[in-house]
């Protein structure tokens, strides 16, 4: 359930029936507490999303062997250190970018197909949480 809707018309009520005699400063106070209560819920479901995903991310490092063995090399096509940046290309994919001047090229293409799967992940978090 969202809670947003519910602290607005909570805050409406309050507003809409408050006494005459509250001042200005009174309802200020009523509004920030408000505000401060509503972020504090969306930080809330924030921080349990955060430690989804270092648990996800721990996983794909536990299981690094499996995942680069499984791993779709076809679906991306390094070229001069770019892959994916062509107009047309698939707009679920990132645009990665790999130094030519990287120490080690190979191991820097390894880790981008071992964290590849957090495209969507984090998509989905900030399609949940705009």
């Amino acid at each position: 359930m969202n809670i947003r809707p519910v602290f607005l018309l909570l805050l409406l009520m309050g507003l809409s029936c408050s006494q005459p005699e509250k001042s200005k400063s009174d309802e200020v106070v009523l509004e920030l507490n408000t505000f401060i209560s509503l972020i504090e819920y969306d930080f809330h479901a924030l921080e349990e999303e955060i430690g989804l995903l270092g648990e996800f991310v721990n996983h794909l490092f536990e299981n690094e062997k499996l995942i680069l063995s499984k791993a779709d090399k076809e679906k991306y096509r390094f070229i001069g250190g770019f892959s994916n940046v062509s107009p047309n290309s698939d707009p679920n994919l990132s645009t990665i970018y790999i130094s030519e001047l990287a120490k080690d090229k190979e191991a820097a293409i390894n880790l981008f197909y071992l964290t590849s799967s957090l495209d969507s992940v984090f998509k989905s978090i900030i399609e949940k949480y705009q």
